[in-house]
């Protein structure tokens, strides 16, 4: 019975096994499914805008991709028929070229996702970007410039900029008056004006300085020494496309009559009375009066509009109170000799004649006049 029982289940076993063997070789092996390439989308997928309602040249775009059997690795970007160029950002603020003369144009947008076995999207998410150029801007800092009569130099600041992007400035220019427009360096936002021949009265050339550079960057015509003068700007951008002109104020230019300035900083009564001392002694003078209507009409800008009138002379003699004023352009506060002592100090290097002429109050702060007065 036992036997029986062993030889039933032996033969089950066997039984058993050959059909498990019979069971895994007749399976077949699964065959590896394509890799399927990834999608690209555009967050926007048009921009239906037309005439004045058109895009300046900076855009932003923003896109995304999937790859259901894998992971985006990177992207790549077309514009126009341009070259595909690879980059791992999902957005970004282009700034597109407008051909030079043109006031629109389309600009056609691709971008295409990369997977992990760098297959590219086959269909990539296009767009058409409607584009308008707008023209610069070009302003005087109204508050920076010379006010309406000046003793040789005329000295401001202005402000250049696009609403299509600052980048997107080409050139800026100046002229006096009718004189022809030549171009500034943009990257320069303060200039001084000075006849070439501060001697010399009528229509003539000016040199232009930037900030406070003691050489002239150039020279430009149109310039009356002696007379009215109107400064005139303008900018141009990577269209071509002007900005509109601005202009100063009338500003009458005096010349330069003697080797001898005289800087007043008294009130008008005492003013008048250095003035009548000096002429008795002195042939000729010229004066500037920089406590005149409450100091309306000192220098915005000590340095450089100061300086280069003094350099003009041989001889200058400042002679001031010792009461504070405040600039009229940066609002600081001080002594008109705080503000000019820097320019005296150059002046005395450069081997000019400096005679000065003040009082100050018991425990004054001397500190900011420096060495001028030692």
């Amino acid at each position: 019975m036992i036997n029986t029982i062993l030889s039933y289940t032996t033969r089950r076993l066997n039984t058993l096994v050959l059909g498990l063997l019979v069971f895994i070789f007749s399976c077949k092996t699964g065959e590896e499914l394509p890799n399927m390439a990834p999608e690209t989308k555009l967050s926007v997928e048009n921009i239906n805008l037309s005439g004045d309602k058109r895009l300046n040249s900076t855009v932003n775009l923003t896109w995304f991709g999937t790859d259901v059997d894998g992971y985006v690795r990177h992207y790549e970007i077309k514009i126009n028929e341009g070259e595909w160029f690879k980059t791992q950002i999902q957005d970004s603020t282009f700034l597109f070229d407008i051909d030079p003369d043109a006031d629109s144009t389309d600009i056609e947008f691709y971008v295409r996702a990369v997977d992990d076995e760098n297959v590219a999207d086959p269909t990539p998410a296009y767009i058409k970007v409607p584009l308008k150029n707008s023209p610069p801007i070009v302003s005087f800092d109204k508050t920076s410039v010379t006010e309406d009569t000046t003793n040789l130099v005329i000295s401001f600041r202005y402000r250049a900029s696009d609403p299509d992007g600052d980048a997107t400035l080409k050139k800026g220019f100046i002229r006096a008056n009718e004189g022809a427009w030549s171009e500034i360096d943009l990257n320069q936002k303060l200039i001084s004006l000075i006849a070439e021949n501060t001697s010399t009265l009528g229509k003539g050339k000016a040199k232009l300085y930037y900030g406070i550079e003691k050489n002239a960057s150039l020279t430009i015509d149109g310039f009356v020494n002696g007379g009215d003068n109107i400064i005139q700007l303008k900018v141009s951008d990577i269209a071509n496309s002007e900005s509109k002109v601005d202009s100063t104020i009338n500003i009458y230019t005096k010349a330069k009559t003697s080797d001898l300035l005289a800087v007043g900083g008294h009130n008008k009564s005492l003013s008048a009375t250095y003035n009548a001392l000096i002429a008795t002694n002195y042939q000729d003078l010229d004066v500037v009066d920089y406590a005149r209507d409450g100091g309306k009409y000192q220098p915005k800008f000590w340095d450089p509009t100061f300086r280069l009138l003094a350099m003009e002379y041989d001889k200058i003699f400042f002679h001031t109170e010792e009461g504070t004023t405040s600039n009229p352009f940066s609002g600081l506060d001080g002594t008109l000799l705080d503000f000019a002592a820097p320019v005296i100090q150059q002046l005395i290097d450069n081997n000019k004649k400096v005679l000065v002429s003040t009082s100050f109050s018991n425990g004054a702060d001397l500190s900011i006049i420096g060495d001028v007065l030692s």
